[in-house]
């Protein structure tokens, strides 16, 4: 099997980290897969590269850039092609059409990460009708929640006889809970019987950290010993900083910038938080979960599909600060409600939301559209 890995830039990210499992499986399979990238390469490109993938970076000019397919043709060091992998990005859905007939007019799979906006109306994700002709182009489409497959059908008109979910999931034996008394403190991190919630995610505007600095300050009014963890990094760093020293909060929440560690620090957590205003399915609270963290997220994108609200964590309203620090002070106020919320959430994850699972899925959706026999279906049978 041979497949076209075509996306603006492949940066670390939950979704990236289950697609990179996804091509190792592939090529300890005996694929060939080669990437473009229309932008930068990206954070995760030296992770495809270790694993045999070929990255290529072929910059696209945009619609009236007809020569791009022959650049990209010209970088390519195998074909024909089974298979075209490639983002929803309108820019890459055009590359891909066009490069379509010079690569013999393989199947295409669009992978839809990003979720409906119901703020933008009727239009939502795909605002401009030529980028959603562009996608209804593509042979399948695969979205990463039921929710947003559902949201897919009814606003954006997406055929589903097209429309595969196939949910998101993490490495369950990786990310597994620690009992308490065998974690070893880390640097700046939670300390022995510190009471502790975490944000775990990229800082952007739309991901609500604010919404997090400010319903900390709420909670430390009832909760004065709680401690609160922000990792991550991006362009709202200084935003989020400046919160929190005009909030007089500096020993209360603490920046803990990217780590490559996630699987051995969660644990030292009571609690993870999503804030956000726009997500699809965030990997983070996944990720949490399954190390036994009671999750507190806003109601957004597919957020309900993994958090059943008032077993394995907290739904409240997005923006609603009072509503979060009502749940933050609530989890950490209750131990014996943060040892059930915790069994919970380990089960719903070991249930649903495994990278085991997830992986399985996309590599028998590849070969059944590569034409290629599927081993576990063979076997079933």
């Amino acid at each position: 099997m041979r497949i076209l890995f075509l996306r603006n830039s492949f940066e670390a990210g939950g979704y990236e980290t289950l697609i990179l499992a996804v091509f190792r499986a592939l090529v300890n399979d005996g694929a060939t897969i080669e990437t473009v990238c229309l932008e930068e390469p990206g954070t995760l490109a030296p992770a495809l590269d270790e694993i045999g993938i070929p990255v290529h970076t072929c910059p696209f000019k945009g619609p009236l850039d007809f020569w791009a397919a022959g650049r990209i043709r010209k970088k390519l060091q195998s074909g024909p092609f089974d298979l075209v992998f490639l983002e929803a990005g309108r820019n890459v859905l055009l590359a891909g059409e066009y490069l379509h007939g010079k690569l013999g007019r393989p199947m295409r799979i669009a992978s839809i990460e990003a979720s409906v906006d119901p703020s933008a109306g009727e239009e939502g994700l795909f605002h401009a009708r030529g980028h959603r002709r562009l996608l209804k182009r593509a042979d399948l489409m695969i979205a990463c929640a039921e929710t947003q497959a559902r949201d897919l059908v009814r606003r954006q008109k997406l055929n589903p006889s097209l429309l595969k979910t196939i949910v998101n999931g993490v490495d369950h034996e990786k990310y597994r809970p620690v009992p308490r008394d065998q974690i070893t403190p880390f640097p700046n991190g939670p300390q022995p019987g510190e009471r502790s919630i975490c944000m775990v995610g990229s800082l952007y505007e739309e991901k609500g950290h604010r919404f997090f600095v400010e319903a900390a300050r709420e909670t430390l009014r009832e909760v004065p010993d709680a401690r609160f963890y922000i990792i991550g990094e991006g362009p709202a760093r200084e935003a989020i900083l400046a919160q929190i020293r005009d909030a007089g909060l500096e020993e209360r929440i603490v920046l803990l910038g990217v780590r490559d560690d996630l699987a051995d620090i969660l644990p030292h957590f009571n609690a993870i938080a999503l804030t956000s205003l726009r997500e699809t399915l965030a990997l983070a609270p996944i990720e949490g979960m399954a190390c036994g963290l009671p999750a507190i997220c806003t109601d957004v994108g597919s957020v309900r599909d993994l958090v059943v609200d008032g077993e394995t964590g907290f739904v409240v309203p997005p923006a609603d600060v009072n509503a979060i620090a009502a749940a933050f002070s609530r989890m950490l106020s209750n131990v014996e409600l943060r040892a059930r919320m915790a069994a919970a959430s380990r089960k719903r994850v070991e249930e649903k939301f495994t990278q085991e699972r997830a992986v399985r899925e996309y590599v028998s959706t590849f070969r059944r559209y590569a034409g290629e026999p599927d081993p576990a279906v063979e076997g079933a049978g």
